[in-house]
């Protein structure tokens, strides 16, 4: 297994041109538009992509829960494991749509440059995702959950509400794994 650290390198560009999006998201001028019913559908699209990732998420909480002494503990955290490559797949796919739309027939907002931002991060690590098991590095995990990291703030700048609704349901979930992890820890078995 290679221990080189080149493989950092694309992900610090996509980190780079994020920045670079974010920062010139505010020299663009802002144009109110109003809102159709069309654009709200498209929009949802984006709101499904945020849960998708939350969900996606959960797997880096639950990859320590592998060998719980709970056997429901054990069983959710395989299902989130098998959920994790699909939510993946799912979030891609509902931003490529959320995202064609309001590039072809809205006008160039602040927010179009923060989610193309977002949109660059969230393909760098479908990438490293998908090569986790091609390319033998020791590295490419650690930079899929760095830029798994790195995506938050993107979203909670582009998304907003719909994050901290999805943050909200993910911390509730792991807090109650946690409770049941501990009282299933106390109780002799």
């Amino acid at each position: 297994m290679s221990k080189s650290k080149l493989i950092w390198i694309p992900a610090v560009l996509v980190i780079g041109i994020a920045l670079g999006l974010l920062i010139y998201s505010y020299f663009v001028p802002h144009v109110r538009t109003g809102r159709t019913p069309t654009a709200e559908l498209f929009n949802n699209f984006g709101r499904v992509a945020v849960f998708c990732g939350a969900a996606s998420f959960l797997w880096l909480r639950f990859k320590y829960l592998r060998k719980s002494s709970s056997f429901f503990i054990r069983k959710l955290s395989r299902w989130v494991r098998s959920i994790h490559e699909l939510a993946g797949y799912l979030t891609v796919a509902a931003i490529v749509v959320h995202g064609a739309y309001f590039l072809l027939f809205s006008a160039l907002k602040p927010e179009t440059f923060i989610g193309l931002a977002a949109f660059a991060v969230l393909l760098a690590i479908g990438g490293y995702g998908i090569l986790i098991k091609q390319v033998r590095n020791v590295w490419m995990r650690s930079v899929h959950r760095m830029l798994s990291i790195a995506w938050i703030p993107l979203l909670l700048i582009h998304a907003g509400g719909a994050l901290f609704v999805a943050s909200f349901m993910s911390a509730a979930i792991c807090g109650v794994v946690w409770i049941i992890v501990k009282f299933t820890k106390s109780v002799p078995q």
